[in-house]
Parts: structure tokens; sequence; C-alpha cells
């Protein structure tokens, strides 16, 4: 679905269309539309942006996804041989659990961290029951790449927020400018009923629904 920014974008783009095939001779005229092209370029600029911090947050996405059952089964063997060390040693501070689930990604690590450090401080008794040895060193790499993922992921994210406050200064900027323009082509074309339609449909904002809002 279409947003208010690029519906303002797209009058924008047929405005300065319309501008090329039809200019201003006065200077404000030009310089309106001049600014009106650069501010296009500069929109198109920041939706690429946009495109590829999608893509970023995608990808990172997931990749939380596919590390998150592995980490979750790793984790649970752990608390397993936890709970066996816990009833054999009379440790009950070995008796630990995951409360949280990879879906929220920043809490799960949290505890999955916390969970690994435990597990390294008594690495030797766990093995003594029955952990096998490279699941901690497993865990750990797997655990930093999730670390990674999930950087990678609110730096997208944060990056789609900039760059959608961007594209909406530069479409309150563009509707500003056709508004001017709107100054200078409605009283020049008022007598060419034909060239004045062709300027009003350019510089509508097509609304949902096929519906218009002049600008």
């Amino acid at each position: 679905m279409a947003t208010p920014d690029s519906l303002k974008l797209d009058a924008g783009r047929r405005a300065w269309e319309f501008t090329a095939r039809h200019p201003d001779p006065s200077e404000a005229g030009q310089r309106a539309a001049a600014e009106l092209g650069r501010l296009l370029v500069a929109a198109r600029g920041v939706m690429q942006e946009q495109l590829t911090f999608g893509e970023a947050l995608g990808r990172a996405t997931g990749e939380l996804g596919a590390l998150g059952r592995p980490l979750r089964d790793a984790l649970a063997v752990i608390t397993h041989f936890g709970s066996v060390a816990a009833l054999r040693r009379r440790r009950p501070d070995l008796r630990i659990q995951l409360r949280t689930r990879p879906r929220q990604p920043n809490a799960f690590l949290a505890e999955a961290r916390s969970i690994q450090r435990q597990a390294l401080a008594d690495e030797e008794l766990l093995l003594h029951y029955g952990m096998h040895r490279d699941l901690l060193p497993r865990l750990a790499r797997d655990l930093d790449r999730f670390e990674a993922a999930l950087a990678r992921r609110d730096l997208a994210a944060e990056g789609i927020r900039r760059v959608r406050a961007d594209l909406t200064a530069i479409a309150q900027e563009v509707y500003g400018l056709i508004r001017r323009l709107d100054a200078m082509y409605r009283p020049r074309f008022a007598g060419d009923p034909e060239l004045l339609a062709e300027w009003t449909r350019a510089r509508a904002i097509q609304e949902n629904r096929g519906r218009e809002s002049v600008a």
C-alpha cells in the first residue's frame, strides 16, 4: 500500500515532468523546478538506502531464526546435565532453566550468556555426568553468531527508521514546492482549460482506491 510520503513523491515526479514539458519562464519558476528535480534525485537515493537496509534486516532476522532452535536445544542439554549434577552433588545452584525464547532475542541472549557462564564454571562436573566436550565451544560460537546477527538487525532497523525520517522530510519539501509551482501555473493556464486540467492531474496526490486530493 502506498504511503503518504510515496504519494507526495509521485505527485512531485509528475509535477516535475510537467515543468519539463511546460517550463515556467520566471526565475522563481525555474528555481522551483530545479529544486524539485534535485529533491526527487535525493529521494531516489534515500529509497535505495531503505531497500538496502530492508534486505540487511531480512538477512539478519533469518539468521536469528536459523540459530534459535539449535541454541535452544544446546541450552536444554546443559540445563539437563545441570539438573543431574544438582541432584547428585546436592548443588541447587546448578538447577537452571531457560525461561525466554529466541523470538525475544535480547532477553534470550542475556539468559543464554548467563547459562553459558555457569556451565563454564562447572564444566568438569557437567562433563562427568555426560555432557559432550564439544557442546560448550559450539554454544560459544553460535551465541557469538547470534549476538552479531542481533547487532546487524538492530543496526538495519535503526537505518530504516533514519531513512524513513529523511524521506518524510524530502516528501514534505516536495509538497511545498508543488504548492509554490501551483501558484505560478494556475494563473498562467487560467485561459487554457486543457493545460490547466493536465497540471491539476499532475500535481494531485493520488490517494488509495483511486481518489485524488489536490495538493
